[in-house]
């Protein structure tokens, strides 16, 4: 369009040779008066060019007082994204030059190259067609002795996607999925000759979703990161395999042993000085792992919710404060300014930045091009966490360059703070991001410790460092020597040093030698520092596994029974977690203590009982006699199921007894709610009051037979509208157990269900009928579906679906009109389609419209929504409908999908992609299971948390639901997304439109 006449003549824009040119008063000053666009400019969404290392450099902002200073940069380095200084000086890099495609195969044409880019990480592409392994191992070495890193030598090369490093021994390892391998060089020439696979089978998913390391533990133990992609992963040396799902690792190089640990951790499992391990994903800045699992499996029965504490809970705390110009996200386009790809919490280890960063936390955040900081508080055996106060409104490191993409942070030998950046404008998985953007090539990717020198006693010393790399560095080399160092050495550093860091080095290195003794032991636990007295606790448990065998080893149990009145919690939760390596009486009344001081600890709680299996009759006595408060009622519950399950009669009768017996015409609440808890752990093994009656010993007949008044008592109170909802909670569990009276128990939990009561209690009555395998509960559950709330309608349905008799009563109820087809969400009518049995398969079939089978078809059918006006205002009942039980948007649903408020600003064509085609592209956290139990449940849903005894199901409506994996009859995966498909049957264009205006609303 060109203006031909006017004071103005010729201004205007036109388009010749694949170039916009436009003319105006703002380009007059210009040689041709014109100013010129290519189209590849054009279609580069404006987004700035690369600058040099320097000017880079020059875009940073850092936190008053610091400065940022380049250790290496092009040529010597290209695409770093992990690092480790070896004990020679020199300093390790991985190169992820393939991200994320891989390398371009010259053997192989374009139009073939391409191909079909885009996978899941349930559904991985190992490797693209056309493309080939291209990461890089380097050294770098500083050769003038200037301080500089000036060579830099290529030690292996065409590594699949390579992310992490540790020097070890002669050579380094290197995690790169589908394996962790150990590479060397032995013939001096630089380059690597030896590769040796220690453990394979990692899923090779998105690549910002696969395993990746390392940390070197005070356990002497090297940890890695899942990733999220999982995998069922073996031992190259033992042969042994193990599924990572849900779960980081540890792993011995030198012999292929390997464990699973809590986790799972997204990009960097690293730990603090202490021994504290932190992680993180994409959308959350850190959390913090404070329950070991190697103790939950000493107590098959005990399931637990969680065992990590997620931080940064403060208002905002997502909220990022970048430098750099918002950029378009293709897979979260609004997330400028708030948290998309948290990266490496890394506690600091060093004091060179002064004792306010003593307890700071460093994370990357590649996607706002920052480094954000934040600050622990101790917290019970956990922590808070929360922005520094002069950083309310800004980052630690933040980068005005929008190429500047930091992965990897990690505190140096010389206590400053490393960062790789991997230097580039596009850091997406390339399903996420268009075609012109993964064919536009990258312009450019982003005093030395000599160990090897120093002899056994230099060493030691080292571990006395102030800085973190120091100590480990000096700890790997002296357990690696072939000759053992002087334990007096080792104890005068220890005695010697005024840090408490260093005295847990020196403990730690003692015990990867094999040196630790229980005097040692007994002195750490009179250390001054409660740190070392926590880390001297768990030093201990060798000497108690076996028996005291002289005056010292009795010395240090004396020690270790004092410490149940430490003044910390967190010595008091490792002594209750390293009690149940001891069996000996005196550990169970030490564990009964500290049950009844810390009773309203649940954290503390759940130590006790990983502990509890061997000192059960110990812990009842002592938690029964403490008849003023009464015991704590879940502990109280699961130790009266150990005692069942190891037919200690006395015991059981003995507990029963107490929660039969009233205190005068009244039963407190710690009683119902302990009955309830015992008896759901019998109902879970297919018994119940009548069997355990059945052979019990007279006393018990007698105990049992005295909870009939607890139970008349739990039925008044729930038919008591002025009882408290604390009071009526504990007393709805106990309705439908007693002999005789379960008809009418039934009709009171349906009663429940009615709107008068509040969500609470619907809840928990819905929770006891679900419990109740009989035919009859279907009808209880949906004979008043027409007053249900959404909420409770999603949990009703989940329960109906539970058990195949009440799915028949379902699928009739829809038959009838009772329950309109539309009224079940998409969700579950997926999990009718695709039931086991083929007749409800057949019968829902019947009954709700046939999905489309060609997805991408449909998705093209579905093409003009993108043209259509949407109206927020319908669109908020069809979110309700459709989405409320999988997803939050404006603060109403539920977090169990994607927050899609994270999607808004997304192209149509991409949530056409997402609703329409959900199993196209999706995270494996996203994966539907479903688990049949023993007593026939099925529950179905994404799994939440996994331990060694339990399995958590998060389900439609955001419920948890905890089962035993002794419970457990199957658990299979549909290997699809939870996402269900055939939304196009409740939603047509316009609808779709209108949900769509809806979701982007503000």
């Amino acid at each position: 369009m060109i203006v031909r006449d006017g004071t103005n003549r010729n201004n205007g824009a036109w388009f010749h040779a694949k170039q916009m040119w436009v003319q105006n008063e703002e380009t007059a000053h210009l040689q041709d008066k014109v100013d010129r666009r290519s189209f590849a400019q054009l279609l580069s969404i404006a987004e700035p060019p690369p600058k040099s290392p320097q000017e880079s450099l020059e875009s940073i902002r850092v936190r008053s007082g610091f400065k940022v200073e380049l250790v290496a940069n092009e040529p010597l380095v290209v695409d770093p994204v992990a690092f480790d200084w070896g004990p020679d000086g020199k300093f390790w890099i991985v190169e992820m030059r393939d991200y994320p495609l891989g390398l371009p195969d010259s053997s192989v044409t374009p139009d073939l190259r391409r191909g079909k880019e885009s996978a899941s990480s349930s559904n991985p592409l190992p490797r693209v067609g056309g493309y080939k392994p291209g990461g890089v191992i380097k050294y770098l070495e500083d050769t003038d002795g200037d301080g500089r890193y000036d060579k830099a030598t290529v030690f292996l090369e065409n590594v699949n996607f390579p992310n992490g490093i540790m020097v070890w021994r002669k050579g380094v390892l290197i995690s790169a999925a589908p394996e962790i391998f150990y590479a060397e060089d032995t013939d001096g020439d630089g380059r690597a000759d030896v590769r040796k696979p220690i453990l394979v089978g990692f899923n090779q998913g998105n690549q910002q979703h696969r395993v990746n390391g390392f940390e070197y533990g005070l356990d002497n133990w090297v940890h890695a990161a899942n990733g999220g992609s999982g995998g069922t992963i073996r031992s190259a040396s033992t042969g042994k395999s193990a599924n990572l799902r849900g779960h980081d690792l540890r792993f011995e190089p030198d012999t292929g042993e390997f464990e699973l640990v809590e986790g799972q951790t997204q990009f960097g499992r690293r730990r603090d000085d202490w021994g504290n391990w932190f992680g993180n994903e994409n959308p959350t800045w850190l959390w913090h792992y404070f329950l070991p699992e190697r103790y939950l499996a000493r107590n098959a029965g005990l399931a637990v919710p969680k065992t990590k504490q997620v931080l940064a809970n403060y208002p905002n705390s997502t909220r990022v404060f970048p430098l750099s110009r918002p950029q378009q996200r293709f897979n979260w386009p609004e997330a400028a300014n708030n948290l998309t790809s948290a990266n490496s919490a890394t506690p600091y280890r060093d004091n060179l930045f002064g004792p306010d960063f003593a307890t700071s936390v460093f994370i990357s955040e590649p996607a706002q091009n920052v480094v954000h900081r934040e600050i622990l508080e101790p917290n019970g055996v956990t922590f808070t966490s929360r922005r520094a106060p002069d950083e309310q409104d800004r980052e630690f490191l933040a980068s005005s360059d929008n190429w500047f993409r930091p992965t990897m942070l990690k505190t140096g030998p010389d206590g400053a703070l490393y960062i790789a950046d991997i230097y580039r404008l596009v850091i997406e998985h390339p399903e996420y991001f268009p075609d012109e953007l993964k064919n536009r090539p990258d312009l450019r990717a982003g005093d030395d410790p000599r160990f090897d020198r120093l002899d056994a006693t230099n060493l030691i010393q080292r571990l006395a460092g102030a800085n973190g790399w120091e100590r480990d560095m000096a700890q790997r080399m002296l357990v690696w020597c072939d000759e053992k160092p002087p334990v007096s050495g080792l104890l005068r550093a220890a005695t010697n040093n005024s840090s408490p860091q260093a005295r847990i080095q020196v403990f730690s290195t003692l015990e990867g030698l094999g040196m630790m003794t229980a005097a040692i032991a007994c002195d750490g636990l009179q250390d001054r520092h409660p740190a070392v007295r926590e880390f001297a606790v768990r030093l201990a448990e060798p000497f108690l596994r076996v028996p005291l065998q002289n005056g010292v080893d009795r010395k240090l149990a004396g020690a270790l029974l004092r410490v149940v009145d430490d003044p910390s919690p967190r010595v008091r939760y490792q002594l209750a977690l390293t009690l149940g390596e001891w069996n000996d009486p005196r550990a169970g009344r030490a564990l009964t203590q500290i049950a009844l001081k810390d009773r309203d600890d649940p954290y503390l709680q759940t130590a006790v009982l990983t502990s509890a299996t061997r000192h059960v009759p110990e812990i009842l006595d002592g938690i029964l006699a403490d008849a003023k408060i009464g015991p704590p009622a879940d502990l109280l519950a699961q130790l009266l199921n150990l005692a069942v399950a190891a037919r200690d009669a006395s015991s059981v009768a003995k507990a029963v007894g107490q929660l039969a017996q009233p205190s005068g015409e009244q039963y407190a609440s710690w009683q119902m709610t302990a009955t309830a808890a015992f008896l759901d752990a019998l109902e879970r093994h297919d018994s119940g009051l009548k069997e355990l009656q059945a052979n019990a010993s007279e006393p018990l007949k007698e105990a049992v037979g005295k909870l009939s008044g607890l139970f008349d008592h739990a039925r008044k109170t729930v038919e008591n509208a002025s009882a408290d909802e604390a009071d009526r909670l504990p007393a709805i569990r106990l309705l439908g157990r007693a002999p005789g009276a379960r008809q009418e128990d039934v009709r009171r939990l349906g009663e429940i269900l009615r709107p008068q009561f509040s969500a609470t209690l619907q809840q928990a009555a819905l929770d006891r009928l679900k419990q109740i395998d009989r035919p009859e509960i279907g009808r209880a559950l949906l004979g008043d579906w027409k007053n249900y709330g959404p909420s409770l309608r999603t949990e009703v349905l989940n329960a109906a679906l539970s058990r195949v008799e009440w799915v028949r009563e379902l699928l009739a109820a829809i038959q009838s009109g009772t329950i309109a087809a539309a009224e079940v969400s998409p969700v579950h009518q997926q999990r009718l389609m695709r039931h086991a049995l083929e007749e409800i398969r057949e019968q829902a079939e019947k009954l709700f419209t046939a999905r489309n089978p060609d997805r991408q078809k449909l998705v093209k059918d579905y093409a003009a929504v993108n043209h259509l006006p949407g109206n927020a205002e319908r669109g908020v009942a069809l979110y309700r409908q459709n989405c409320l039980a999988c997803h939050q948007l404006k603060g109403e649903g539920t977090n169990l999908g994607p927050d899609l408020g994270t999607v808004a600003n997304k192209p149509v064509e991409t949530l056409l992609v997402a609703i329409l085609d959900p199993n196209q592209a999706f995270e494996t956290k996203y994966i539907n299971y479903s688990a049949v139990t023993k007593s026939g449940r099925e529950i179905s849903g994404m799994i939440a948390v996994e331990t060694p005894n339990s399995i958590t199901l998060r389900t439609a409506g955001g419920q948890d639901e905890v089962v035993l994996r002794s419970d457990l009859k199957e658990l299979t995966s549909s290997k699809l997304s939870l996402m269900p498909e055939g939304l196009e049957n409740v939603l047509k264009p316009q609808d779709m439109a209108d949900l769509i205006a809806y979701i982007r609303s503000r």
